[in-house]
Parts: structure tokens; C-alpha cells; sequence
């Protein structure tokens, strides 16, 4: 009962506490002003009657989710679809601009919050995403009947909701896991939890959409021109200091670099700028002048994922930090993917390297010797041609989802 007891007790104290957090600079501060009377705002809004409920906690949770909540909308339209997120970064990019009709910050999973908003929304189904375990909102819904499922869930030995029994118990109150691999289902199984159905990955059926998407960027073509290019995509300081090295020492004649940042704060911006020894030029202020450059920052959100069909070569960053970012978005244009050492919690990068259509870098010279190998036409092209492959056989899981949802929740 000890883990429990901490649990509620820290989620209570933040709930107590979010005015005071709210004072905190950078996404500390924007996650709890955004929660600054967030009971009360929802308890005041209209939901819509029986509402499907999606939670994404961030940015690539929502991503991935998406393609399922559009096509329940296209086979369901009497069934009204709300979608709440965790991220203050997910939940200032995409409030109102979501296919759903309406969606909500979730607030802080304390006991009293989750009974109450539960008991408001009165949801036809909750869908969670990948690694979204709330032990108060689970509770509270399972109090009240209403089926839980997780979409494209993926699960490791290691992780916190299996090592813990008071984490455990979460995962027997869901009706169905949706999963992207067979080694999840192996793992559930030996914890007892059978309620599994292998479906694939929905982040591949969103990517291969976002790539038919007939959008245009003549910035990125003018900087290019003829020249080939070397898309550095969600990069971190660690990642820039190595392709920026690299650069200086063995520039190709034929090649352009674009490094579009994670975080593309200002301060982290003027940085690279100062790095690039005035190379490179901004994507927000370009001009004839700044397509000579060599460099180009990405210093506005929400290219990336556009943009890498105008490259030839990905670096995906995230690597020498917590973890890589999206390799898919990079790899259903056929691009090779490169990135660095900690990728290991990824299945879609693992199998990127066995197909050979992707390498990771513990460093500098690591990063010399790939990019020997990827500035020759020939191989960089039959490795992108295996990246796209891969890509293509291992869609169709939205569909498959959709239809099984379907059918169980007209049983309800």
C-alpha cells in the first residue's frame, strides 16, 4: 500500500501547488499554468454525448494516434470523438486545429480529479496511447464500466508498469491491448494479462500520409537548388556539434546541410548561428542572399516532417540524449536514416539497421566513416530504397484497429 500512498500524496501536492508551480519558467510553468483552474473549466464545459475519449500525452503520441481517430470518424460519424493531452507542447500546437470535437488539457490524475471528470465525460470508451498508465483515471473509469483499450502499446522488461505490482494492477482493468509487436505480446502474457491482439505500429500509416500530402516549400528548394541535402532533423546540442565538425573539415562540394533543432528557442538559434561562423542562414528570414549559404536553420516548428522529402540523407538527433526522435518521417521518403548511440528502447530503428537502411554513431569519427559511405550515390540510394521498403510493409495497422473497435464497441 506504500506506493499508493506516495503516488496520491505527490499528484495531490501538485495539484495543491499549481499556482505556485505556475510561476516556473520554460515547459515546467506552461504544464501547470495550463492547469490553473483546469477542474472547474471542465467541469463547466459540454462534452458531447458518449463521447470515443483519446489521450495522447505528447506531440508523437498525438501523431500517432491520429490516423485511428480519423478513420473511426469516417466509419462512425454519430460517434462524437474527444481527444485530451498530458504536453503543454502538444496542447499549444494542436488545440483546435484537431479533427475531434473537442479537446482538454487532462489534468492531474489525483483521486477526486479523475472520479469527477469521469463522471462529467461519461466517454463511450477511453483509447490510450503507447505508455499512457494513469492509476486514478483508470480506476476511475473501470469504476464506472467504461472500456479501456491502448493503441499501438509497446512494452520492455524494464519498464516501471511491469517492475511495479501497484502499476501492474492498471494494465488488468483494460479490455484489449493493441500492440506493434509479438515480443510485447510474449511479455504481457508471462504477467498474466492476455487481453492482446498484435496490430502493427499506426505511426507508419501516419507518415506514409503526411508523405502523400501535396505540400510545397519553395524556401527549401531554393536553398537546395541542385545541390544535394542533408536533412539534420529534432537535434540537440550534441548532435550539432558533430555534423557542424564534420562540415568544416570535409564539406562535399555537392551537398547543403539543413539542421532543424527540437527546441528552436532563440537562444539555442543565436548558438548555432554563432557556431556556423555566419554560414548559415535562417529558414524565417530567407532571401537571394541566403540561398548561397551552405547551412540552413529550421527556427520555426512543425517543418520537419514536410521537409525531409526534399532530402537525400537523414540525421535524426535525440540520439546522444534520452533517446532518437522519429526515424519513420525520414525513412517513408526513402531516405537512409543516421543517428546516434541510444536507440535501443526504438524497434523501428533496430530494424531500420538490420534492413541496412539505416546506422548509428557513438561519435565523431563514427559520423566520418557513415557519411563515406553515404555521399556515394549508389549505396546512399539502395539503402534509402530499403528504408522505404520497410516502410510500406508494415502498414495497415489503423485499418485493422479500426475495424476490431468497431465491432467491440457495438456491443456497448
Amino acid at each position: 500500500m506504500l506506493m499508493p500512498f506516495l503516488y496520491n500524496t505527490a499528484t495531490a501536492l501538485a495539484d495543491a501547488m499549481t499556482p505556485l508551480l505556475s510561476r516556473l519558467p520554460g515547459k515546467a510553468g506552461a504544464f501547470f499554468r495550463g492547469r490553473r483552474g483546469l477542474m472547474r473549466q471542465l467541469l463547466e464545459t459540454d462534452f458531447p454525448e458518449r463521447p470515443l475519449w483519446f489521450h495522447a500525452a505528447s506531440v508523437g503520441e498525438y501523431e500517432q494516434v491520429l490516423p485511428v481517430v480519423e478513420r473511426i470518424k469516417e466509419r462512425r460519424p454519430d460517434w462524437p470523438v474527444v481527444i485530451s493531452f498530458f504536453s503543454p507542447s502538444v496542447y499549444e500546437m494542436k488545440h483546435r486545429k484537431t479533427p475531434a470535437d473537442l479537446d482538454f488539457y487532462l489534468p492531474i490524475d489525483t483521486p477526486s480529479n479523475m472520479r469527477r471528470l469521469a463522471a462529467h465525460i461519461r466517454p463511450r470508451a477511453v483509447l490510450f496511447v503507447k505508455y499512457e498508465f494513469w492509476p486514478n483515471l483508470t480506476r476511475a473509469l473501470h469504476g464506472r464500466d467504461v472500456p479501456m483499450y491502448l493503441v499501438s502499446g509497446i512494452f520492455r522488461e524494464d519498464q516501471a508498469v511491469l517492475r511495479y505490482g501497484f502499476l501492474r494492477k492498471v494494465l488488468k482493468r483494460f479490455r484489449l491491448f493493441f500492440l506493434q509487436d509479438e515480443a510485447s505480446e510474449k511479455l504481457l502474457h508471462r504477467y498474466g494479462i492476455t487481453q492482446t491482439l498484435v496490430t502493427g505500429d499506426t505511426r507508419f500509416d501516419r507518415v506514409r500520409q503526411v508523405a502523400a500530402q501535396p505540400v510545397d516549400f519553395p524556401v527549401v528548394k531554393a536553398f537546395c537548388g541542385r545541390k544535394k541535402l542533408l536533412v539534420a532533423g529534432s537535434t540537440w546540442p550534441a548532435d550539432e556539434k558533430i555534423l557542424l565538425d564534420w562540415w568544416r573539415r570535409h564539406r562535399p562540394a555537392d551537398w547543403k546541410l539543413f539542421i532543424i533543432p527540437h527546441e528552436p528557442t532563440r537562444a539555442h538559434v543565436t548558438d548555432l548561428l554563432q557556431r556556423t561562423n555566419g554560414e548559415a542562414a535562417l529558414y524565417s528570414a530567407f532571401d537571394r542572399q541566403a540561398a548561397e549559404k551552405d547551412i540552413l536553420i529550421g527556427d520555426v516548428k512543425g517543418l520537419l516532417k514536410y521537409v525531409y522529402r526534399y532530402g537525400d540523407l537523414a540525421y535524426v538527433g535525440g540520439g546522444f540524449g534520452r533517446g532518437i526522435h522519429n526515424t519513420l518521417e525520414a525513412a517513408v521518403y526513402g531516405l537512409p536514416v543516421v543517428f546516434g548511440p541510444n536507440y535501443q528502447k526504438f524497434i523501428e530503428a533496430k530494424d531500420l539497421i538490420a534492413e541496412g537502411a539505416a546506422k548509428s554513431i557513438g561519435g565523431a569519427e563514427d559520423f566520418e566513416e557513415v557519411m563515406r559511405t553515404y555521399t556515394d550515390d549508389t549505396l546512399r540510394r539502395r539503402a534509402g530504397e530499403r528504408a522505404r521498403a520497410y516502410v510500406e510493409g508494415r502498414a495497415g495497422a489503423t485499418e485493422c484497429m479500426t475495424e476490431v473497435l468497431e465491432k467491440e464497441l457495438n456491443k456497448e
